[in-house]
């Protein structure tokens, strides 16, 4: 039923060509889901350097990498088909996450590859547990939040991707011209081919200018020597080398870091599911949070799978949903090609190696281009509702708080290591802050109205005029006091219909996500069926059309519940906003 709804309610945006729910022809599904594949080539970059931080040979590190490839492409479809409790049902690929990365490396170090796995996993179960509570954490998904961890999520991915364009690296800290000519030439061609190239050719964008990246990186030495050769040895077809899931370690000092990482990747995979329903509907104003869920729960079933396996952390990415929203094509079938093709490349090591080996300058094109589209999707989140005092600096200041790792990442070097995944990552240490400032900031935060309703006045107009007043008073958006002004008047028409004339008090309460309307009157409770009665029922029985209404009023909630005090019945409406 709550599936229906959610389909029923979507409204989709005018540049989205072919969205969530539609069929796409197999080649441009194949193709489309090919860019998305290149997209997140740079996330094997991460695999890599944990690779090489355990002393990993380049077997080793390809093992690893073929491992990732495979437990991405399998959560990736996990995320799009919703099935049950596992599942958003949008298309976003769930893929190596930089996240992760910081713990990994301090694990590596200490103890190898199979204390990795180790902590990966009871990074894992930390990922589960939050996803079944995860609607009791309400408080933490307000826009603001989620805006700014997607924000930070594109921003992370500047510097990354401005080194890749520019050949910078700590050896020679310098731009190289022929990388900075390809990488500028690649990002100019994908922009081109985006603003230019219509609808019928946008959605290639990315494999056109990675195209002309690799023709131009072949005649200027741009591929290197050890990775060709790597390449011409590599077998068209070959098992992933699969870890063994007894051989784990686990350390107790790795348990903050780990837990830590764990919940920034579920507060990110929030910010990035909601992303991928509010591009898909442009009526969009709050998370479905059974969709965050089912999320959830698949990205911490493919963590798991990552530490049995022998892979490295994995999360939804912003970036591809940014792509999504690039290319105009937003069908889950694309996302279950994404995944297909990602399980085809780990037992494909010549495959494989082709990604490996991309140009850097090709791939900081990719990485800038996708940050542009998901910077300003989490700005247009973050600006989705009226600014506020408290909102300002549950904006402002984990923005400052992240770039300040950017900018002064010195200072940051003197905490103890076991906050290196908080602040040795600005997405990490932005999303954290976001959370616990907004925590802060809801003390208090509840805001309050009451009204004596006049019950032989059925003509609404008090009612009406009050819910208005209240919504321009509170900063509530229009459709929120639109939905309560219709659902209390519908309540009183049935409370009503058999109650004495005493007046009716209503109370309102509002805590910037939650808008609650408390009904006290003197009467019976009235019936809230989770199901409509049978169309022939509403002719013949005439206590149908109540229950009819009753279970109207269940649909436009969030939630509602009543109970007796004397001979009076009190009746709560939930709306979240």
């Amino acid at each position: 039923m709550a599936e229906a709804k959610t389909a029923a309610l979507r409204r989709q945006p005018r540049n989205i060509t072919l969205g969530v729910d539609d069929p796409v022809p197999p080649p441009a599904a194949f193709a489309i889901a090919l860019q998305h594949v290149v997209a997140v080539t740079a996330s094997l970059v991460y695999a890599i350097l944990i690779a090489q931080a355990a002393g990993s040979d380049i077997g080793g590190t390809h093992g690893l990498i073929q491992v990732t490839v495979a437990v991405s492409g399998v959560t990736t479809i996990l995320m799009c088909l919703k099935r049950g409790p596992i599942g958003c049902g949008y298309l976003c690929p769930s893929l190596g996450s930089p996240t992760y990365l910081a713990p990994s490396l301090l694990a590596a170090g200490l103890g190898g590859l199979p204390l990795v796995y180790g902590m990966l996993i009871f990074g894992s179960v930390i990922q589960v547990l939050l996803s079944r509570v995860i609607q009791r954490l309400r408080s933490l998904l307000t826009s603001e939040v989620s805006g700014v961890i997607i924000t930070m999520v594109g921003v992370s991915l500047v510097p990354k991707g401005v080194a890749l364009i520019a050949g910078y690296d700590e050896i020679t800290p310098t731009a190289k011209p022929a990388e900075s000519l390809v990488g500028l030439v690649t990002l100019a061609v994908i922009c081109a081919v985006t603003v230019w190239g219509g609808a019928r050719f946008r959605a290639y964008s990315i494999l056109v200018g990675v195209a002309i990246g690799y023709l131009m990186a072949l005649p200027l030495g741009l591929l290197a020597e050890e990775s060709m050769t790597f390449w011409r040895a590599a077998a068209i077809f070959g098992m992933p080398a699969f870890h063994a899931p007894w051989n784990l370690r686990f350390e107790a000092d790795l348990i903050l870091p780990f837990a830590i990482a764990a919940l920034v990747v579920t507060v990110k995979g929030i910010g990035v599911i909601s992303t991928a329903q509010k591009i898909n509907d442009q009526a969009w104003t709050t998370p479905e949070m059974g969709s965050v869920r089912g999320g959830l729960l698949a990205n911490g079933i493919g963590c798991l799978l990552a530490g049995l396996a022998g892979g490295i952390g994995v999360a939804p990415q912003a970036g591809n949903v940014g792509l999504s929203l690039a290319t105009g094509v937003t069908s889950r079938v694309v996302g279950i090609a994404v995944g297909g093709l990602l399980i085809l490349l780990a037992f494909s090591p010549l495959l494989t190696a082709v990604f490996v080996i991309m140009p850097a300058p090709v791939m900081g094109a990719v990485l800038i281009y996708i940050a542009c589209f998901v910077i300003v999707s989490g700005l247009q989140l973050v600006m989705s509702h009226t600014m506020t005092t408290r909102s300002i600096l549950t904006i402002g200041v984990p923005l400052v708080a992240g770039l300040s790792v950017d900018f002064l990442p010195e200072l940051y070097d003197t905490l103890p290591p076991a906050l290196d995944s908080l602040t040795g990552s600005p997405l990490a240490f932005a999303s954290v802050v976001a959370v616990l400032l907004n925590l802060l900031f809801r003390i208090a935060i509840w805001r309050r109205a009451a009204l004596a309703l006049d019950p032989k006045d059925r003509s609404n107009r008090q009612l009406s005029a009050f819910l208005a007043e209240q919504g321009a008073e509170w900063s509530l958006p229009g459709f929120l006091v639109r939905d309560a002004t219709e659902t209390v008047i519908e309540a009183l028409d049935v409370a009503l219909a058999d109650a004495d004339h005493s007046p009716v008090a209503l109370e309102l309460r509002y805590d910037q996500i939650v808008l609650e309307v408390t009904l006290r009157y003197r009467g019976p409770p009235i019936e809230l069926p989770s199901a409509p009665p049978e169309p022939r029922a509403l002719v013949d029985d005439p206590a149908a059309v109540a229950r009819l209404s009753g279970f109207l009023i269940r649909q436009a909630t969030t939630e509602v519940s009543q109970r007796q005090d004397g001979e009076e019945n009190l009746l709560r409406l939930r709306f979240a906003s």
